[in-house]
């Protein structure tokens, strides 16, 4: 733009908020933003939080004659009522690969809007961010609670698959995706019939191709290439003296918990819901030397864990290394309070 022309600096904003949990923004990150935005893990899975994966298998893509996945599109427009039904208070968008699938849908969702129309309320609740059924050159600047993603494109009766994506293959067609994969606050659903491991990246040269089969991948395994096991080491003694403590009380504990550029040091699983954690720790080892302000290490930051889910406990060196059995002590007294908080709740406000 102008500024560019002038030769102005720039600056990158490197904190994401607006994605309720990490899956959302992940794929996105790594892609396109070398994995420079600051993303605050969410405590734990929760079924309306995230990023989930609908494969399939038994419909048919019609690329010579609608060009459409018909009975993904009812199958879309299904979820649309079931939405509308149960869960009104959140806002919805649908997003295409194509023009043709795009209008698949909203043919299959006028029929069923039609038949049950105690769900017209729903439709005309959010002013504001209303319901929308938008192809992938035209849902930038859209932003929903809930995004369901329609590729529409697919295996063939004869399970033929094409590398052609429209819009997605060409020039440019990787920020599209960009901005498509990046439109929900709270969840994405992804509905198609192949999965990344069909995607073969020697039959063509896209760069949006390849970024869509990281984005399906992740999807449906919750793998990055960027995953590694030295992104899960500890990051000072202090950390590494404090896992072995608590791995020795009987916790089940993960290390470094969230993406690349802002991690959870030590994170305590709770044992009833697997893959959700009952205390984040936070160590002044690295990490925290590294934090830019005192505004970063302690108020910002902490708020936006806690908003997140997060009960956390901190470590002071000094203070372990002085006394480690009564700094444990603490530890263990602050995952007793959580676990006991935790009782009190109404099972909708418990972090699953």
């Amino acid at each position: 733009g102008l500024c560019e022309a002038k030769m102005a600096p720039s600056r990158m904003l490197k904190w994401h908020y607006r994605s309720r949990h990490q899956s959302l923004i992940q794929v996105s990150n790594y892609e396109f933003y070398d994995d420079k935005l600051v993303i605050f893990p969410a405590a734990g899975q929760h079924k309306n939080l995230g990023l989930y994966f609908h494969h399939l298998p038994e419909t048919i893509y019609e690329r010579g004659t609608s060009r459409t996945n018909p009975e993904e599109a009812q199958l879309v427009a299904e979820k649309v009522m079931q939405h509308a039904l149960k869960h009104q208070e959140l806002t919805l968008g649908v997003a295409t690969f194509s023009t043709a699938q795009r209008e698949a849908i909203e043919l299959a969702l006028e029929h069923k809007r039609r038949n049950s129309p105690e769900t017209e309320s729903f439709f005309n609740r959010h002013p504001h961010e209303p319901f929308f059924i938008k192809n992938l050159e035209n849902v930038q600047g859209d932003e929903r609670d809930v995004i369901f993603i329609s590729m529409g494109y697919g295996h063939t009766a004869q399970g033929d698959l094409t590398m052609n994506f429209g819009p997605l293959n060409s020039d440019g067609g990787e920020r599209r995706l960009n901005v498509l994969i990046t439109r929900a606050r709270q969840r994405c659903e992804v509905f198609s019939n192949f999965t990344a491991d069909d995607l073969d990246l020697s039959r063509t040269s896209s760069r949006g191709v390849a970024a869509l089969k990281s984005f399906l991948n992740f999807a449906q395994y919750g793998n990055l290439n960027s995953d590694s096991k030295a992104a899960k080491e500890s990051d000072s003694y202090l950390e590494e003296a404090v896992y072995k403590a608590l791995i020795q009380q009987g916790c089940k504990v993960q290390k470094r918990v969230g993406s690349k550029g802002f991690f959870i040091d030590l994170a305590i699983e709770d044992p009833e819901n697997p893959g959700s954690f009952l205390l984040g720790i936070e160590c002044d080892g690295a990490m925290y030397r590294s934090a830019r302000s005192a505004r970063d290490r302690d108020r910002l930051r902490q708020q936006i864990l806690e908003a997140s889910g997060w009960k956390l406990h901190r470590i002071w060196s000094p203070d372990w290394f002085r006394d480690p059995d009564k700094e444990l002590k603490r530890v263990l007294q602050a995952l007793e309070q959580t676990k006991q908080s935790q009782l009190h709740l109404h099972p909708e406000e418990k972090i699953h």
